[in-house]
């Protein structure tokens, strides 16, 4: 940064100039024009180091007679319209005052005195609301902003007023001005005429020592990465705990052997007991009072949808999040800072369709599925599988997660006369139907979701109904099974058992959630990796939108992770399982799930 080195007295008019009374209002990035940058900067070849990136002066200012004092500092940018404006800049002259430009961190609500109200300051601000479009608390956490405001107060004498800006850095993520094009720093100067002597004079002595720190986002320093995320911990859905703790021994294992180009993965996950308003809550909790990097693996459809307006306003990546919901993909340009990791639920659905279309075709079927955005879009895959023959769906049914037992709705499928069960529910949901029909003596085809066909969960359905119910099951998955003995010496399920026997020694093999979560972590560290030696939010967006994860050891052999800027299903393969004599068994070849 450059800083005056000098001021100029009232006994020189020919240089100081006019008085100015507030800062310049500089030009904007267009973010269309960030995108595209981004975009051509792959590799982080070219990244600088933290020794070459721009020192911000830790001094103050005044900006008028007797106006309150000033910090410097770099503004996080804010949305209006298609430009990122950082806030100080869009505060006009007439509007300061004799008022100080002041950091409105925290506060999420009206406009103070004297403020510009940015957008969403409208309405006073909800806890429980989303918030829209300025969050202005995230400008403290982040050293990356298109320019950077720099006065000498106004006393008796006049002074020279600098407004300097500097190019942005365009893998420290910050948006970049698309009308300036020289890659040297541009100097505005009010009065403009400070001689060039003292202009020459000022680069010497202040560029030196600009020179040092790491500009980097909030979660990151230079021996450490922070990511944040939210797993029921408690509650009926306590079994998804396991993709956490899975991915927790990973990231120590990768920590182990010297992190992510020297850093350290601290996940801090939180319980949010399977419940959207405590997602949120947490959430907002590890973004503005954890500082994390990024929010990753959070666990749940609804869940993962009721904060991604958040998150995305705010700039924060929320990858790899334990759903498969279309949404995440589809809107994927309108919320691009979101990506899940699971088979789309849709396709998942449409290829147990098009297997009963194939093998079935007489079936009479009985669906059950979760009342949320998850169920429905299993339902609608399922009926497209299905084609012209989704006339043979006799019954529908639904559940709630507050609905204590599906007695009757099972009751009501077992009525329709269906001889076979499609199942769209989770672990806790999918045991209680288990044992409904069980207890109906019911005696259908069952077809089970792959969310909830982890080892565990099937011994459980068999202690507690027969192994004649559970017999011939059909399901999918893309994980390896380390409980089946033909992969005993499989490095993956060598790796994800050294891994539990170090990480987490009370952990059971047959939990593959743990393996899930393993699985989800090498992918993260894998973007994590490509993000760069200094990497940023932005980074690791590119890097996760440019993945070509070909040798996950988790996955089964010949599905890989692939993305790409329009192209937001990391996962589009997997294998289709049958149950026989107590574990899941390959029904045929690989195919796709999108």
């Amino acid at each position: 940064m450059l800083r005056p080195i000098g001021r100029l007295s009232a006994k020189q008019p020919s240089q100081a100039g006019p008085e100015v009374g507030g800062p310049t209002v500089r030009r904007v990035a267009n973010r269309r024009h960030v995108e595209h940058a981004l975009g051509q900067a792959a590799d982080c070849d070219h990244a600088p180091s933290h020794r070459q990136l721009v020192h911000k002066g830790a001094g103050r200012s005044d900006l008028g007679r007797g106006g309150a004092p000033v910090a410097v500092r770099l503004a996080r940018p804010v949305r209006v319209g298609w430009h990122e404006v950082p806030e100080q800049d869009v505060l006009l002259e007439a509007q300061l005052g004799e008022h100080s430009m002041h950091d409105r961190g925290a506060c999420l609500g009206r406009a103070g005195p004297g403020e510009l109200a940015l957008r969403g300051e409208g309405q006073p601000a909800d806890a429980g609301a989303t918030v829209a479009g300025s969050l202005s608390d995230e400008h403290q956490r982040s050293l990356g902003s298109p320019c950077q405001v720099l006065a000498e107060p106004l006393a008796a004498e006049r002074r020279a007023r600098v407004l300097v800006v500097r190019r942005a850095d365009l893998r420290l993520g910050e948006p970049c001005d698309e009308c300036l094009r020289s890659h040297a720093a541009i100097v505005g100067l009010a009065p403009m005429r400070l001689p060039l002597l003292v202009t020459l004079a000022f680069l010497v002595v202040a560029l030196p020592g600009a020179y040092g720190r790491s500009g980097t986002d909030p979660g990151i320093t230079p021996d450490s990465i922070l990511l944040g995320g939210t797993v029921p911990l408690t509650g009926d859905e306590v079994a998804y705990a396991a993709v956490a703790r899975g991915a927790e021994a990973y990231f120590k294992y990768v920590n182990a052997r010297g992190g992510v180009r020297g850093r350290k993965i601290q996940y801090l996950y939180v319980d949010d007991a399977y419940n959207t308003a405590e997602t949120v809550r947490k959430t907002r909790q590890l973004v503005q009072d954890e500082k994390v990097f990024a929010i990753f693996n959070s666990v749940g459809t609804e869940h993962v949808l009721a904060v991604r307006q958040y998150l995305n306003q705010a700039g924060v990546p929320q990858l790899f999040v334990g759903s498969g919901v279309s949404a995440l993909a589809l809107e994927h340009k309108r919320y691009p800072w979101s990506m899940g990791y699971l088979p789309r639920f849709a396709g998942e659905g449409a290829l147990y369709g098009r297997y009963l279309a194939r093998t079935r075709p007489r079936a009479r079927i009985a669906v059950l599925h979760e009342n949320s955005e998850y169920g429905l879009d299993s339902f609608a895959g399922f009926r497209r599988g299905l084609g012209r023959l989704s006339s043979r769906i006799v019954s529908v049914q639904t559940y709630d997660l507050t609905d204590p037992d599906l007695n009757s709705q099972m009751a009501h499928l077992k009525a329709s006369r269906a001889d076979t069960l499609v199942l769209f529910a989770l672990p806790t949901q999918t045991i209680q139907a288990f044992v409904a029909v069980h207890k109906l003596g019911w005696r259908p085809r069952i077809l089970i979701n792959s969310v909830s066909i982890d080892p565990f969960v099937m011994e459980v359905v068999q202690r507690n109904t027969s192994k004649r119910l559970v017999e011939g099951s059909i399901s999918s998955s893309f994980l390896k099974d380390p409980t089946d003995p033909a992969l005993a010496r499989d490095p993956g399920v060598r790796l994800y058992k050294q891994i539990l026997r170090r990480y987490l020694p009370s952990a059971k093999v047959k939990e593959v959630a743990h393996l899930y979560g393993m699985a989800v972590a090498y992918t993260m560290v894998d973007a994590l990796r490509a993000a760069g030696t200094q990497p940023t939010r932005a980074s690791l967006l590119r890097a996760a939108t440019h993945l070509n994860e070909r040798a996950n050891p988790f996955f089964v052999r010949g599905i890989p992770v692939q993305t790409g800027p329009d192209d937001y299903y990391p996962v589009q393969r997997t294998r289709m399982l049958r149950f026989h004599a107590g574990r899941w068994r390959q029904l045929g070849g690989l195919v796709g799930v999108r």
